[in-house]
């Protein structure tokens, strides 16, 4: 079977809002970083600027975000449990994933300076 890219996004689309919507790890959880109430209507109206400007915009960055995040979760859960702590790896996987790791970190600490100035 062969799917268009549209047909394909749209199907990821999908599979990543239902996934959103029943995720019990992401509803109830005791990991810092993750919104207690993550799909509530109540803070879709009330984000924050954490940009550079003075003004919000209204393109819902956040919630982009969050779902790239949590693709980046699910991904990066899946790959710690499959590998062994002697197993043997390319050099680009071990790079690959330091730069994700140091990617991460510098988004990590730019937002939480932001939260802690305001």
């Amino acid at each position: 079977m062969k799917l268009s890219r549209a047909a394909l996004r749209s199907l990821i689309d999908e599979e990543i809002k239902h996934l959103m919507q029943d995720d019990v790890v992401l509803k109830h959880h005791d990991a810092p970083g993750i919104l207690d109430d993550f799909d509530e209507p109540d803070h879709q109206d009330h984000g924050r600027n954490l940009s550079y400007g003075h003004t919000k915009s209204s393109d819902r960055e956040g919630r982009s975000t969050k779902k790239q995040l949590y693709y980046i979760f699910t991904k990066s859960q899946s790959l710690h449990d499959m590998l062994h702590d002697d197993d043997d790896l390319p050099e680009w996987v071990q790079s690959k994933v330091s730069r994700a790791a140091d990617k991460i970190n510098s988004a990590y600490e730019y937002i939480e300076y932001k939260l802690k100035s305001h």
